[in-house]
């Protein structure tokens, strides 16, 4: 059997632009797909709690503040008022 009939390796396109591809590199591949799609989530708990205190936050700030952020109170209370999971 010669080198490159080898079971481990398969050609790619998508993965390395042509280049062999083992066995080992879909192991890694499959294990980064897996943790990326198990964190999600995870991340997306985050984002909408920073985004929900971030918000409550601006209520709080005085109105010099809120000039130094380019808002007026209107648009503070506005973008208070919005749900956690809209940007």
């Amino acid at each position: 059997m010669s080198g490159n009939d080898c079971i481990d390796t398969i050609i790619v396109p998508s993965l390395r632009g042509g280049e062999r591809t083992t066995w080992r590199d879909w192991v890694l591949l499959g294990v980064k797909m897996i943790k990326r799609d198990f964190m999600a989530p995870f991340v997306i708990l985050v984002i909408w709690q920073k985004r929900h205190c971030a918000r409550r936050r601006l209520l709080r700030l005085d109105d010099h503040l809120l000039r130094d952020v380019a808002m007026t109170r209107h648009e503070a209370r506005r973008q208070a008022r919005k749900p956690f999971w809209l940007p």
